[in-house]
């Protein structure tokens, strides 16, 4: 029996994909990995998004044969509607680069990325590392709007002890990260967040790059209380212990063990899922 699998497929698309396949007898999975609303200033397409969320995630991930989630918070809202439910973070695949931190004299934190209007506040960040007065060079690749740029350029450590790459490949990015040590997330708890799980954490963690970063999603629920992971909920309170943590463990490379961002993990988990929606013996 075949299965389609749609991640976090548009809801004008699922629409006939799932009529197609019930008519054919092909099982469809729902692969969720985000709940966002409106993120952008466009009213029209704003609009559209909070259309297409609503029956993507409210009415169309209910009529297939089961669903994948990537956070507690996805999996409590299906619970109790959807009998055929797996949890899991994507997995990801480990590179293989020379860890160049420990190097250098300064404390490196590194950002790479998209941050958007509700993810990672880069603004709050780059605000808050400036008042450590700290030896702290910052480094930031990916996408950044020019309206957090011209914000960002009036704080001193952004003009004094920053360098911003821009969009990069994705091998200058693991460069970059092999340099640092610490990738640095800032995210305010709310359902966007949560309902997600940041992959900048699977990321690093599995290529042996510390990590300061938020309890959001479920973070602190897959890696449990790891030396190369500094979870906090109060960032404004929290960073100069963290900074002097930064100072003690910055040549530590500390593996994943077990690695819980690999699919081998998994494996029995999704063994038992995949029987349950094909209703045979794997």
């Amino acid at each position: 029996m075949s299965i389609v699998v749609l991640y976090d497929f548009p809801a004008f698309i699922t629409r006939p994909i799932l009529k197609y396949c019930k008519s054919k007898n092909i099982k469809v999975l729902s692969d969720i990995t985000e709940w966002f609303g409106a993120t952008s200033k466009n009213i029209l397409f704003d609009f559209v998004k909070r259309i297409d969320t609503f029956l993507r995630i409210r009415v169309l991930a209910k009529k297939t044969d089961g669903i994948l989630t990537v956070s507690t918070y996805l999996f409590n809202y299906y619970e109790k509607i959807v009998n055929k439910l797996i949890i899991y973070p994507i997995p990801i695949e480990q590179k293989t680069f020379k860890r160049t931190s420990g190097l250098h004299d300064e404390i490196r934190i590194g950002y790479f990325g998209n941050p958007g209007r509700k993810k990672d506040n880069l603004y709050k960040i780059v605000n808050l590392l400036s008042a450590t007065k700290k030896d702290i060079k910052f480094i930031v690749a990916g996408s950044i709007p020019d309206s957090i740029i011209k914000r960002l350029s009036k704080i001193e450590l952004w003009r004094n002890n920053s360098v911003y790459y821009g969009n990069i490949s994705s091998e200058k990015v693991i460069e970059l990260l092999s340099s640092c040590d610490y990738q640095i997330l800032y995210r305010d708890s709310c359902r966007s967040n949560n309902a997600g799980f940041p992959s900048k954490v699977s990321e690093s963690l599995v290529n042996g790059i510390n990590v300061i970063c938020s309890d959001v999603s479920d973070v602190s629920r897959v890696i449990g209380d790891k030396e190369n992971i500094i979870l906090t909920n109060d960032f404004k309170k929290d960073l100069s212990i963290m900074i002097k943590r930064l100072t003690k463990n910055i040549d530590k490379i500390i593996s994943l063990n077990p690695n819980v961002f690999s699919i081998d993990y998994y494996m029995k988990d999704f063994r038992i899922f995949l029987e349950r929606i094909l209703e045979v013996r794997l």
